[in-house]
This record gives structure tokens, sequence and C-alpha cells, in this order.
């Protein structure tokens, strides 16, 4: 038990020193913060300025509490607390009731900046009214504190200050000016009468009263005054400081309340404006002119203060400016900046030139300071020769180069009328409309250009310029409707409406494509229209050849042709039995107007029981057109498509032995079956000729056909069997190769003593196909 008290009494102990360490760090703080507090100002105009209370921010208070029936510090009628504020003799008056001891207050709280100094200062003037009663006492209050409540401790008051008088029957007045720096973000000030409970009436008169920041204007003007100069020595001002800077900064250095440093700040603005005073604004031009010969047709040349920002305008040529003169509000961007002399030497762009009559402007500028100046152009040349582009007689508008602004007027070359004017726009150029009643031009017509400035200077005449022909001939077609075997009409008979903008009797026709008029149906020829200029149009002429083939009603071109076709090869299913028809008829539509094919508009009628070979008939109709045509199915047969026409065993050495010589190269032989009804069939051979010389010379050597291990003989009586097919085949191509090493071949018997050196030796051979079981 006594442990625990041992414990607690340290703790107490501990909790004791820490307070006690805490409130002397405190009373240090305060300390060392009023000793570096000013003197109070006593300057109660300059402190009126300032004045950071303000007269309609007051709030009456009774007893401590809002008075909601009050209104703010209006004077109330007699025997009721009175509230005013005079404007006249700056003061607020505050009167209790009588017979009460009531608290009558008025209370503003204010923003202020924790760390910096402020000054309060106020007068009061208590008074009692005397309605018979002495010796009663009045008592006021006067508080500033720091935030919105009312503090603990008397010390942590800016100001506490209690007027308490006996018989204050006469006016007693109490001064306080109090300099402190403000511990919160609020303060609030109040001011306090007490009533006497009697008859008479105390009277509180709160004057002259202010609470400024002593520190007003201090940082603002120092900043002010720093972003004058270029640098902490103060030798030079910044570009950006005019007259209206140092204006704003001399106004707020005389704002601030410490009279040591007011006078500094202004000393220190007083060089500045002697600086500034020095930069005294002129600008020199000399003359421009339009010669171009000259440097002052390209280059402005001047004279201002060393160091200034130029700006140019009046040519269209002149590009914008990037600088800034650092002025606030000067929007300007200026070209560039005049040398350390204050010469200004400006270049047009290449290729640029001033004008006559031309007005320039000319601005130049330093802190704020500015001088302008016009400068016009003097007009002493005429323009130069005009440059006209080629002209088509499909041209628009003529283009070419012309001094800028000048008057451009082409004239007719041979009768020096004048047909149409421009003007020349930027960069010398000009691009003017060809009046409608101009166009199109006549080629190979001949203008010529002048160009004239706003002072009536006429330039020389261009180069002679000749229209171009650039338009082809035009012409329309026209339908040629013709029989099969007729000639080709007169060409000039194949056009219609023929003509040329520079004239249609001189355009040749030439025929690049001519028509088939050896078939019927349709064709085209293809004419090449030139003129003189070589510009040409093709045109396709459209050609119908009619023949027995072909029916049309002016309207619509109908062919059609009878076909015979295998009837092996005509298919089975109805639509593609259509489709054969057609294809195979080579069936076609036309609409002889608009040369639209219309053959997929064809109907076809026909047979629904074709199958068989025959002859039988169908029709193509379209629209009221219809052709009959006539499709003959053929039985088809057996035939040698494909065979070798000459065979050879090369040149074979004698022999004393009976000697097989097989073939020099391949011999191959292609049958082609296309019976409708199948039957079998066989592939034989003999001889037409013998083996022989070229004088008839039969040898007993002979060619003789291998098949297999057999040998077989062929005469010129006999045939001998190559190859059975028995029986019907769906095969349609049935190929043979009798070439070497194959198991059927022709081999040369070469018997010995039968054949003479260096004779050549030939036979013929009889192929022939056979039908039958």
């Amino acid at each position: 038990m006594k442990k625990n008290i041992f414990y607690t009494v340290i703790l107490l102990s501990l909790l004791l020193f820490f307070s006690c360490a805490v409130a002397l760090q405190s009373s240090t703080e305060k300390l060392k913060a009023e000793s570096i507090l000013p003197p109070p100002n006593a300057n109660d105009e300059s402190l009126k300025k300032l004045d950071l209370l303000s007269k309609n921010s007051w709030i009456p208070l009774l007893n401590g509490k809002s008075i909601p029936d009050y209104p703010k510090l209006i004077a109330e009628p007699d025997f009721l607390t009175r509230f005013k504020v005079s404007e006249r003799y700056d003061y607020i008056q505050i009167s209790p009731v009588q017979r009460t001891s009531d608290k009558v207050s008025v209370k503003q709280v204010i923003n202020t900046v924790p760390g910096k100094i402020y000054q309060f200062s106020i007068t009061v003037d208590s008074v009692t009214s005397d309605h018979g009663y002495n010796g009663f006492s009045t008592k006021d209050s006067v508080f500033v504190f720091p935030g919105t409540e009312y503090p603990n401790l008397d010390s942590s008051y800016y100001v506490k200050q209690v007027n308490q008088f006996q018989n204050a029957r006469d006016k007693i007045t109490t001064s306080i000016r109090k300099v402190f720096v403000a511990t919160s973000d609020k303060a609030t000030i109040e001011f306090s009468v007490h009533g006497n409970g009697v008859f008479n009436r105390n009277n509180g008169f709160f004057k002259t009263s202010s609470f400024v920041d002593l520190n007003h204007a201090v940082d603002e003007s120092k900043a002010l005054i720093e972003d004058l100069f270029t640098d902490s020595t103060h030798t030079a001002i910044k570009l950006s400081t005019t007259q209206l800077k140092i204006n704003k900064a001399k106004a707020l250095a005389s704002e601030v309340l410490n009279e040591t440093l007011k006078a500094n700040y202004l000393k220190e603005i007083t060089k500045a404006q002697n600086l500034l005073n020095k930069v005294s604004m002129t600008l020199t031009v000399d003359g421009l002119t339009d010669d171009r010969t000259t440097l002052n047709s390209t280059t402005i040349r001047a004279k201002t203060y060393p160091n200034a920002f130029v700006w140019f305008s009046g040519h269209e040529d002149i590009p914008k400016g990037s600088l800034e003169s650092q002025v606030e509000g000067d929007g300007y961007r200026y070209q560039i900046r005049a040398d350390s002399n204050g010469d200004i030497v400006y270049k047009l762009p290449e290729g640029s030139y001033f004008r006559g009559k031309q007005e320039i402007m000319i601005r130049s500028a330093l802190h704020g300071k500015v001088v302008v100046k016009k400068q016009i152009v003097e007009d002493v040349s005429a323009p130069f020769k005009p440059i006209v582009t080629s002209l088509k007689d499909v041209s628009n508008q003529i283009e070419g180069q012309a001094e800028t602004e000048s008057t451009v007027k082409v004239f007719d070359s041979t009768t020096n009328d004048l047909i149409f004017s421009g003007k020349a726009t930027r960069d010398d150029q000009f691009v003017i409309d060809i009046p409608q009643s101009q166009r199109p031009l006549k080629p190979y017509k001949k203008y010529y250009v002048t160009a004239t400035d706003s002072s009536g200077n006429q330039s020389e005449r261009s180069e002679i310029l000749e229209v171009q022909d650039t338009l082809a001939p035009e012409a329309k077609p026209v339908l040629q409707i013709l029989n099969i075997g007729d000639g080709l009409p007169p060409v000039e008979s194949l056009i219609m409406d023929l003509s040329d903008n520079a004239g249609a009797d001189q355009v040749d026709i030439e025929i690049t494509k001519q028509p088939d008029l050896s078939k019927p149906g349709y064709t085209e020829a293809i004419l090449v229209l030139r003129d003189k200029a070589k510009n040409q149009l093709e045109l396709t002429i459209p050609f119908f050849i009619k023949s027995e083939d072909t029916v049309d009603d002016g309207k619509t071109f109908l062919f059609g042709q009878s076909i015979t076709v295998l009837a092996i090869d005509f298919p089975k299913e109805k639509e593609a039995q259509k489709q054969f028809i057609l294809e195979h008829s080579k069936a076609s539509a036309i609409n002889m107007k608009t040369l639209e094919n219309r053959t997929n508009e064809i109907n076809l009628t026909f047979d629904d029981n074709i199958q068989q070979p025959g002859i039988y008939e169908a029709t193509l109709n379209i629209d009221s057109l219809s052709k009959k045509i006539v499709l003959k199915l053929s039985k088809g047969k057996i035939e040698i498509e494909d065979f070798p026409t000459d065979i050879s065993f090369g040149t074979p050495t004698i022999q004393s032995n009976t000697t097989y010589i097989p073939l020099e190269s391949n011999m191959k032989m292609i049958i082609k079956n296309t019976q409708y009804y199948q039957t079998g069939w066989a592939l034989k051979s003999r001889f037409k000729k013998v083996l022989q010389t070229e004088d008839g010379i039969i040898t007993a050597s002979d060619i003789v056909f291998q098949d297999n291990q057999d040998i077989k003989y062929m005469t010129e009586l006999a045939d001998i069997e190559i190859y059975r097919q028995k029986g019907p085949s769906s095969e349609r191509i049935k190929e043979f190769d009798f070439g070497k090493n194959n198991n059927q071949t022709f081999l040369l018997k070469m018997v010995p003593g039968s054949l003479l050196k260096d004779k050549v030796y030939t036979a013929q051979i009889i192929w022939t196909v056979e039908t039958g079981p």
C-alpha cells in the first residue's frame, strides 16, 4: 500500500515538473517575442486607414448573450439599452438600461495570422449621467483576446482593460495602445458597459479604435521593389518595369507604418524611377521605295532607343513576331530588338518587296514606353513584266506572276482589246477567273498581259500566250445494221454530229478495229478521231450483222444457230439440256439502242423427250421475238484421233544373223469412241506398201508386230489384229503406246543378206478400226 502511494507521489511530481517546464518555456517564448516588438504607433490617421475592424460588423450582447430583438448598433428610445455608432465622431456609444446591473457589450471577430505583429488602439470615455443620484460607480471594459472564447489566463489576453470609477459624473478618459504577436487565426474584440442599478445611466464612449497589422505592406512593398530591379544591387531595372509598376510600389510603400522602413523603400523606388526616366523613346525611319534595284525596297532601316522591342506591319509577307516585351498587358509580339546602339535593320523574306503607297507601321517599345511611326513606301517604279503560265482551252482561270496588289489586264493580241482583268495577290502571284462569257477559250487564239500599280504605272507587256488545244473532237456513233456479206460503209457515215473547238474540218478519222462482217450477230468497229493538236476521241461503232440465224424488231437483236452434237454428249436433265442448247447455239440477245446484253432474258422451249439420236426443234423467245433452231443429235462413231505419221528404226548395223531392231522412239495412238449405241471394236493394220527401197527393191527383211511373245506378220492383203474391245465400253478414249520396252511393239526383222548398204528402206501401213461384236 505504501509502495503504491510513493509511486503516485512521484508521478504527480513529474506532472507538476512538466507543467512548470511547459509554462516556463511558453513564458520564455513570449518574452522573446515581446522583446522584438516595435513601439506602438501613435499616428491615428494612418492606423484608421489600415483598420481591420468594420463598423458594420459589431454584434450587440446582453450579459454575454446576443440580443435577437435588438437591431445591430442602432440608437434605441430612452429607458432602453442604447447602441450607437457615430460616423461623424468615430465612436461607439453603449448605454445600459437604467435601474439594472446588466453587462451590455458589442463584439467583433476578425481574422489574424499567427506570428504576425498587430497593434490595438482605443480611447474610452467613461461617463455617468446624473439624475439626482450621486456617489454611484461606473464600470466598463475592453477585451481583446485570441480565438472566440475567453482565455482562462489573464496573460493570454492581448488586451484586458477594466475601468471602474466612483462619482464619474465628469468624463474620465482612458487610452490604450498595445502591440502584440497573434497566437490564433482569430481575434475577438469586446467593449462592455455595466449598469449601476440606479436611475443614473452609465455611458461608455469607445473612440478611435483600430486593429492593425503593423507589418502591413512591408513584405508586399519589398516584393514589389525587388520586382522592379534585375538583381539585388538595384542598378538596373527589369524589362517588365513600367511607370505603372513604380507607381504601384510607391503607393503601397507609403502605407508602411514603420517610418524608417518606409523611407528606405521610397529611396529604392526613386532609384527605379530615375533609371526609367533615362529611357527616352524616339524613332526615325529611312525612306522606303518600290524600286526593286535598291536596298530600301526590301529592308527597313531605323534608329530608336537601344535594345527596344520593334514590331512591323503593313506588308503581308512580314511574319508574326515571337518576342514579348515582358510588359504586363502588352499583347504585341515583336519581330526583333534594336541593337545596343539602337540601330534597326529588318529585311523582308526572300522574294518579297515593298510596293508603292504601302503604309508600313513600325512600333518601338521598352518599359511600357512606346513610339509608333507610319512610313509610306514611295512609288517610283512600274511593275515588273508579268509572267503567264500556260493557257488552255479548258482553263477557268489565268495564272502567273505580277507585282502584288497590281491590276492585271488581259488583252487580245490581235486587236489589243481589253478582255478582262483582276488583281495580283500575295507573293507576286495572280489567279484570275476567266469570265463565263469568254469560256471556253478558242484554241490558238493569242493574248498578252500587263500589270498596273496603284499610281497608274504600267508594266511591259508579257510574252504572247497562245491558247493550247486540249479538248478532243466530239461525235456520236451511228448504229449499223448490215446483212452478212455486205461491205463496210464509208467511214464518215459511221458517226454524226462531229465537232471540235478548233474546227471540225481538220479532224482525221482512223479505223483502228475493223468489224467482223463475215459472221452474223453483234460486232464492233473502233474509230479514233484526232484534231490538229493530236487530241483524240475513241468511238465504238455498233454493228448488227443479219442472217438466217438472226431476227430483230429494231429494239432487240436475237441470234441463235442450229447445232449438231453427239447424242452421247447431250445431258439427261432438263435444266442441263437447256443450258447445253443455249451454249452450243450461241444464243444471244442485245438491246439495239443501249447495247445492253439481254442474253439472260432469253426463254428456251423444246421437246421434253429428247434423248436418242435424231433431229429436233427448239425455239428462242424474248419479248415478242422468237427464233427456231434445229438440234441434231448424231449417233457418233469410233475413229482414230491421233496416230504417228512416221516411225523409224534408225540406221542399224548389218548383222550376220537375223536380228530384231526396236523402234527408235515412242509410237503412240489414240482411239476415240463416241458411239451412242455402243458396240465392240478392233484395231487392225496391214501394209499398203511393203518394206522396199526408193527404186522399188523389196527386201526379205520385214516390219513385224510383237504381241507379248507372239510375232505377227503384216501383208498387203491381210490385216493383223492389234487390239480388240469385246462388247460395249463406256471408255471414250483408248490410248496405245507401241514404243520399245512395251509388251506390244513394232520391230524391224533384219534378215542377213537382204539389205543393201547405204540404202533407205520405207514402208506404208494402213490402220483400220472395225466395229462389231
